[in-house]
């Protein structure tokens, strides 16, 4: 396949999930479709059933995340954020101040949610996995959404971390 921009989605929970890859690289994955993703070249049927294998490995909770091949445009401070979220295991929640922490910055917290707010490739990077110390924090495809990813991990509410 060529180094041009193409797309694919796949069915995800109760509605899909939206891919642009470069190549056969992920270099954008959304709950919702983008602009102008509907005007890209549809990917190989292998690339998309390859893709589909991914998240329903995640789905039925073979995997932390799905995995694919990807390229990141991001800075070196978001790409260390980004790599740090594969650290969290399925089932399991992190604090922003923990992740802060990780990545080498410890009062970052907040630059730490901005890197979180901009994961081109949720759920491959598994940014639902970060809450507050007082509640689950945002999440760019809304709190619902959140909520629910944690819930199908098994992880709710209730049994969110007390502590930084």
């Amino acid at each position: 396949m060529s180094e041009e921009r193409g797309r694919a989605s796949w069915p995800f929970l109760e509605g899909r999930l939206y891919f642009v890859l470069q190549g056969e690289r992920l270099v954008r994955v959304s709950f919702d479709p983008l602009e102008g993703w509907e005007r890209l070249p549809r990917v190989p049927q292998e690339i998309q059933e390859g893709l589909g294998r991914e998240i329903e490995a995640y789905l039925r909770g073979e995997k932390d995340y799905p995995d694919w091949p990807w390229s990141l445009e991001v800075s070196p401070f978001r790409r260390r954020v980004l790599e740090s979220l594969r650290e969290i295991p399925r089932g399991e929640v992190r604090t922003y101040g923990w992740l802060a922490q990780r990545v080498g910055h410890p009062k970052a917290a907040r630059a730490v949610g901005q890197a979180l707010k901009g994961n081109p490739l949720p759920l491959f990077f598994p940014c639902h996995r970060v809450v507050g110390i007082r509640g689950p924090g945002g999440f760019s495809a809304g709190l619902a959404r959140k909520l629910r990813l944690l819930a199908l991990e098994g992880v709710f509410f209730d049994d969110l971390p007390s502590g930084g």
